[in-house]
């Protein structure tokens, strides 16, 4: 272990200590059952995080905070149940907090999963329709708070969604849902990422309509979701376009190097993935002869990484099935510079009035240690050509390097 990360237990154990004493002499003890919670989690102990959250839940039911990082940390330990019992208490607390929903409505159908003695749920099984009534009780109750002005029928029918935000992924895709949801003309889907079209077919469309707010033709309001992994299963799109024949797509693209290096930290700090960089994303690059050119390796040893910053093999077969003109492409490193003009350029292509966010805060930004610039330039230098490729096909230009 090194110094750094010595001192970071060191000065956590100083915290839980003193945290311990105040429970001992009865001060503020929610808050200090909520801290020892936290630095569980710091620790990894998840089992013990969730036992100190809900000591912090039960002294204090109405601690917004306790019952949304339980909710967490039990959907973690896969106790679904639970999860949604402190998750409900989390929404009732604050029915506008969009996390709280989103996590609730993850937990909803995992624990009607359970309760069935594990059946498979798809759109023939009756848990689906307890799961689609829950969940549209749910919309009409996150849409009350975000969007009070609007007029909720419960005659209509949900709408299908107008627009997908379909990736790709670490470009900025939940900063900008979170930005567009904030207009008053388009109400939030019950979950930002749905992945029906790639993951969860078989639980029908009913299902998928039910995350969705029930929108009046004409009105002038729209919804629509953002899965970011949509963008590299090509197979969804022909049943997207027969499904949603006038939808609107939105593809938000980052440096490819900068997306590549990102990807593959989030998935390691998720412990998505073990494997050292080097074999992870540089093994997928080969040199060739006179190592003045690089290639990508053969199709079936490809990884990930490399292929979803491969762009231009993406949009040609999506743009292939579905019209040019019904996509927005938009550069991440420009919301990142200038996020209202290009949240306001977005609002244009979906056909609402522009407006002015009181913050354009960041979502989802990580940091990691800059790898050296010789592997940097390796990654440009693969990517060169597809990027090159890219501009040509859609007459843009990225000023990548």
């Amino acid at each position: 272990m090194d110094i750094k990360a010595l001192k970071r237990r060191y000065a956590i154990a100083f915290r839980a200590l003193y945290h311990r004493i105040k429970t001992i002499l009865n001060i503020d003890k929610h808050q200090s059952y909520y801290h020892l919670g936290t630095m569980a989690l710091e620790l990894g102990n998840w089992s013990a995080s969730a036992q100190y959250l809900q000591q912090a839940s039960a002294l204090d039911p109405t601690y917004f905070r306790a019952n949304y990082l339980l909710g967490l940390v039990l959907s973690k330990l896969q106790r679904w149940q639970e999860a949604v019992d402190a998750l409900e208490k989390a929404v009732a607390l604050r029915p506008a907090d969009y996390a709280s929903l989103e996590l609730l409505a993850q937990a909803l159908i995992k624990a009607l999963e359970v309760n069935a003695n594990n059946v498979h749920v798809d759109a023939n099984n009756v848990h689906v329709d307890e799961v689609v009534i829950k969940q549209k009780a749910l919309v009409n109750k996150m849409i009350g708070s975000t969007h009070p002005k609007y007029v909720l029928n419960s005659a209509l029918a949900p709408s299908y969604p107008h627009f997908l935000i379909v990736g790709q992924q670490k470009c900025g895709t939940t900063s900008l849902y979170s930005y567009l949801i904030k207009h008053p003309q388009i109400l939030p889907a019950l979950k930002k990422e749905i992945h029906f079209w790639n993951e969860n077919l078989d639980l029908g469309e009913d299902w998928y309509l039910s995350h969705f707010p029930a929108i009046a033709s004409g009105s002038g309001y729209i919804t629509g979701e953002a899965s970011a992994t949509y963008l590299d299963t090509v197979h969804i799109v022909p049943k997207i376009a027969k499904i949603l024949p006038d939808i609107k797509i939105i593809v938000l693209l980052r440096n490819p190097v900068d997306r590549t290096i990102s990807h593959y930290h989030m998935r390691s700090r998720d412990r998505n993935e073990s494997a050292s960089m080097q074999d992870a994303v540089f093994s997928g690059i080969v040199a060739r002869d006179n190592d003045s050119e690089i290639k990508p390796m053969d199709s079936g040893q490809d990884n990930r990484y490399l292929a979803g910053s491969r762009y231009v093999e993406l949009l040609r077969k999506w743009m292939s099935v579905i019209p040019r003109e019904q996509f927005l492409v938009l550069r991440s490193e420009d919301l990142f510079m200038n996020p209202m003009e290009v949240v306001n350029r977005t609002f244009d292509f979906l056909g609402v009035e522009p407006h002015e966010l009181s913050n354009y805060r960041k979502s989802n930004s990580g940091s990691y240690v800059p790898i050296p610039e010789q592997s940097r330039q390796l990654l440009c230098d693969y990517f060169g050509v597809y990027n090159q490729q890219l501009e040509d096909y859609l007459g843009m230009t990225f000023d990548w390097s």
